[in-house]
């Protein structure tokens, strides 16, 4: 289970950190960032089934024509806070009595 997910100039955060339990709900009003924190997992989950950048960010098809994976909501353009170059996710998991952090540092 993720323990929390930290965001740098991803979508609309310039950095922001949510911790997460074994339920964590998302409230807010409209364009307050949910859909951007729906995206970053959406980004880790395209990564852990090991989607190339431009399937993550695009589409995915598999054989017969069938759309397997729709890309991030707005794709490269509006993936990072404000223009940036670069965005950060970092995630953190537990492992048996320690905890693990996987960071995943990329260019846009």
């Amino acid at each position: 289970m993720l323990k929390k997910l930290r965001l740098e100039r991803f979508k609309n955060f310039k950095e922001a950190e949510l911790n997460l339990g074994s339920l964590t709900l998302l409230v807010g009003t409209n364009a307050s960032g949910k859909s951007n924190i729906r995206d970053a997992f959406r980004f880790l989950h395209g990564i852990s089934r090991n989607y190339n950048l431009a399937e993550i960010f695009g589409e995915k098809w598999i054989e017969g024509g069938v759309l397997q994976w729709r890309g991030i909501r707005g794709g490269t353009r509006e993936v990072t806070f404000q223009g940036q170059s670069t965005f950060a996710l970092e995630v953190s998991l537990p492992i048996g009595e320690k905890d693990s952090q996987h960071s995943s540092n990329l260019s846009n």
